[in-house]
């Protein structure tokens, strides 16, 4: 974690993203406003200096599971555009809702919670946003767990190997890891890749899989295994 005293790019930050439209009035909360860098591969929230802060998230890519009563985990999304973490933090829940990675090393404009708890919980334009950004976090979870119910284990892996390489063109991930996600075995899982690989929509490569054919990990997401 580190603070970034760049008060020219946290202001670019600021713009860029229209974070004022969030609040009554931006100037009030500018003491308690930093800019914070985490590397790659931190589990945000998962140090007591992490829970000082709720977190507008302005640049990388990060993961969200969500953790049942026994330990098990589930990826809900990948985040690689801006989305706000810490609402239920911010509302004095002292344990983390859900875990959270970064994918990429991720810049972060962050409020100090000890400073403005107070007057963010006041502001009736904030209380909007944050309302609003829970609904949509709620409602994304029903959807993801209702999906992942219904799809094949082949769809799985299909929109899995999609949201997690898409852009980058490759996934190399965890496989024992990403079986564990996605409730499939690990035999299961590696015969499917395999099979995506008989097929040429991927590659095996030092960076993992290549993407070969993204339009057909498309269209096989639609198809019902027989």
């Amino acid at each position: 974690m580190e603070i970034l005293e760049n008060t020219p790019l946290l202001e670019s930050m600021l713009r860029r993203h229209h974070i004022a439209e969030y609040f009554s009035d931006l100037s009030l909360y500018r003491q308690g406003l930093k800019l914070i860098s985490f590397p790659r591969n931190t589990y945000l929230y998962s140090r007591a200096e992490h829970r000082k802060y709720a977190y507008f998230l302005v640049e990388g890519r990060l993961s969200v599971y969500a953790t049942a009563e026994n330990g098990e985990q589930m990826l809900v999304r990948h985040c690689d555009g801006f989305i706000f973490l810490g609402d239920m933090e911010l509302l004095g829940y002292r344990e983390p809702s859900n875990m959270t990675r970064t994918d990429t090393r991720c810049m972060f404009v962050a409020l100090d919670i000890a400073l403005l708890k107070e007057r963010l919980l006041d502001d009736n334009r904030f209380l909007r946003f944050l309302s609003d950004n829970l609904a949509e976090k709620i409602n994304h979870l029903a959807r993801h767990q209702f999906h992942n119910k219904i799809i094949t284990p082949r769809q799985k892996v299909v929109s899995h190997v999609l949201e997690a390489g898409g852009e980058k063109g490759y996934f190399k991930e965890n496989l024992r890891r990403t079986a564990e996600i996605l409730d499939i075995s690990y035999r299961h899982l590696h015969r499917i890749l395999s099979e995506l690989v008989e097929e040429g929509v991927l590659e095996r490569s030092s960076r993992g899989y290549e993407i070969r054919k993204v339009k057909r990990l498309e269209e096989l997401y639609w198809e019902q295994e027989k």
